[in-house]
């Protein structure tokens, strides 16, 4: 009986972390982002579940419909969202940020359109934040070292391992981290 009780528990809680793996919803606060806590969750693969994330006249809130019953909550209110593709993103300023790490630095990217028509073109914008309260920073050398004023070690990497602006978002597939996140994690030594 013992026995049997074990495997139930252990396959009740693989059911229900797999599940919140697989879930779209919105994190209430950095500490239940932290936790992957969602709130309004829903299986993906199973459930009717949308975010919709303002309109044209009112961006401010977003809009979680969850098994046909609309929930409106303000961007404010919330830490940020998953989706089902498995991003997370933080609400910042009523924008939304991808968070793209949080090791060490918490970097974060969207999406910016210059130009109309056939002209246009979509540009990836990075911001960092040091904590996941604090606020959301365009990504540059001189906010960074304005950011961590203290570790002069962090400026004087900065300086030696980036020669632009661009490489501060550099990606090492072989680290599997971003360059930046290497770079503070040295200083820190």
């Amino acid at each position: 009986m013992d026995r049997f009780l074990f495997f139930l528990c252990l396959s009740c809680f693989s059911i229900s972390s797999f599940a919140q793996s697989d879930s779209s919803g919105v994190f209430l606060n950095s500490a239940a982002f932290l936790k992957r806590q969602l709130t309004y969750a829903c299986d993906c693969s199973k459930d009717k579940h949308s975010i919709k994330l303002g309109s044209l006249f009112n961006f401010r809130e977003i809009t979680i419909r969850e098994n046909g019953v609309k929930h409106k909550m303000s961007k404010r209110e919330l830490f940020g969202f998953r989706n089902c593709e498995k991003k997370s993103y933080r609400f910042y300023l009523d924008k939304e940020y991808r968070i793209v790490s949080t090791l060490k630095i918490y970097l974060y990217f969207t999406e910016s359109e210059s130009g109309t028509g056939k002209g246009s073109s979509i540009s990836d914008l990075f911001f960092f934040s040091t904590s996941l309260d604090s606020d959301v920073i365009p990504l540059t050398t001189e906010n960074l070292k304005a950011a961590y004023s203290q570790n002069k070690r962090f400026h004087d990497l900065l300086d030696s391992s980036f020669r632009s602006e661009n490489e501060l978002s550099t990606f090492d597939k072989y680290q599997k981290k971003y360059k930046l996140v290497s770079v503070f994690e040295e200083s820190l030594k």
